[in-house]
């Protein structure tokens, strides 16, 4: 008779009925009846857990932006300095930086692009500046030669330095 009580209520469970509530009274035992009662329970959500208006987001237009990089590792854009309108270009390969890259090629939306022995970048920009820098260097085994690709864009006046880790 017993066996029949746990396997009602391990039916009931497992089915996810949730807790079972059975009533047995003396009655029921001298008819043999059963009873079993399945207890569901509602969460109702209070009025704070609703869904709440959210305030509209301000938009702000950042400083700098890297827009493309093309077989490059990392391209970080910070800024040095809050005077005058100059972005120097610095390319680091294992922790060091390269001055003779192959095919060098410097574009920008205006001022006037240096390339010397141990100096790379652009001066006298207007903003908003958008730059483009495309070169060729090998891979670190040397046994492959990539083209690599570097766009970005400046909002903010200052000292800029870009450096590409490849």
């Amino acid at each position: 008779m017993s066996f029949i009580y746990i396997l009602s209520f391990l039916l009931l469970f497992g089915a996810g009925a949730g807790s079972a509530t059975i009533n047995y009274s003396a009655q029921a035992a001298s008819d043999g009846g059963l009873s079993v009662q399945a207890q569901d329970t509602l969460l109702h959500a209070s009025k704070s857990e609703k869904k709440k208006k959210k305030p509209a987001k301000k938009v702000e237009t950042k400083s700098s932006k890297v827009l493309l990089k093309r077989n490059v590792q990392r391209v970080m854009l910070t800024k040095k300095g809050v005077e005058g309108n100059h972005i120097e270009v610095v390319v680091m390969d294992g922790g060091m930086p390269v001055r003779n890259l192959e095919d060098l090629q410097m574009l920008g939306s205006s001022g006037s692009n240096t390339a010397l022995s141990n100096f790379q970048g652009f001066d006298n920009y207007s903003l908003p500046f958008e730059g483009y820098i495309k070169y060729r260097s090998v891979n670190k085994m040397g046994s492959v030669v990539y083209d690599r690709e570097v766009r970005f864009v400046i909002n903010d006046p200052g000292k800029w330095v870009l450096r590409i880790d490849q």
